[in-house]
């Protein structure tokens, strides 16, 4: 299931569980109505520019109501408008300090990973652990996340807590290639693979040779992994050199 797929399903339900309050609604009724039923039918056939629309309307009927405005960070991440997203999520979350929606914090989470605002990203990421704190995903996210910030050790802690978990070997991550390819390969041998670069990095380069064959050795065809353990092995015999 995808991300846009899974976000729709948890907006459609949580639409459905606020059913039975606009029935005790009066005087703006019927346009609550109208524009609730436009909005369920928009999410059920992934039309995201007439649920925006009706949202927007719900909102301007509504200016109170938490679950439109929570709904539309939603709907914004389903329709790919990353920037929205984001915004919406961070000002519905800003309101919800005590008790952040989980559905929430993983759409600003995601949505500012996309934009290249790692250290949002990151703060995001770590609430969602809170939540669910051995999730090999998030794990890997937060790990990858402070790889990018330079902070490769902390990092490298991350990635040995996904390596310590035997379900890692199981659990798949796509990685892009070049020439717009993808690969499959474990959560265990992805993250030994990122820890061998952060070892070349930190100049370990035994540490690294290690973490590399043992990715390999997890899933021999890895290709990013061969790479880097090509790389290295060059790199090693011209400094002995």
């Amino acid at each position: 299931m995808t991300n846009q797929q899974r976000y729709t399903i948890l907006l459609f339900l949580a639409l459905s569980m606020f059913t039975f309050l606009m029935s005790s609604c009066n005087s703006g009724t019927d346009q609550v109505k109208h524009h609730k039923s436009v909005l369920e039918r928009a999410v059920i056939i992934n039309d995201h520019q007439t649920a925006i629309t009706s949202l927007h309307q719900l909102i301007s009927l509504d200016p109170s109501s938490k679950l439109w405005r929570d709904s539309l960070a939603v709907v914004y991440f389903g329709a790919n408008m990353m920037e929205q997203a984001f915004m919406a999520s961070k000002i519905s979350l800003s309101s919800a300090q005590k008790n952040p929606s989980e559905r929430l914090l993983r759409v600003a989470a995601e949505s500012s990973k996309v934009l290249g605002l790692q250290d949002e990203s990151l703060k995001y990421h770590l609430r969602l652990l809170e939540y669910n704190p051995n999730s090999t995903v998030l794990l890997y996210d937060i790990g990858l996340l402070y790889f990018g910030l330079f902070q490769l050790e902390v990092g490298m802690e991350y990635m040995e807590r996904v390596i310590a978990d035997p379900s890692s070997k199981d659990q798949k991550v796509t990685l892009f290639l070049e020439n717009d390819q993808s690969q499959q390969v474990s959560y265990f041998a992805a993250a030994n693979n990122v820890i061998g670069y952060g070892c070349i990095e930190l100049k370990r380069y035994e540490d690294a040779r290690a973490a590399f064959e043992v990715a390999l050795n997890e899933q021999p065809e890895f290709v990013n992994a061969n790479a880097n353990l090509r790389y290295l092995l060059q790199l090693m015999a011209s400094t002995d050199q």
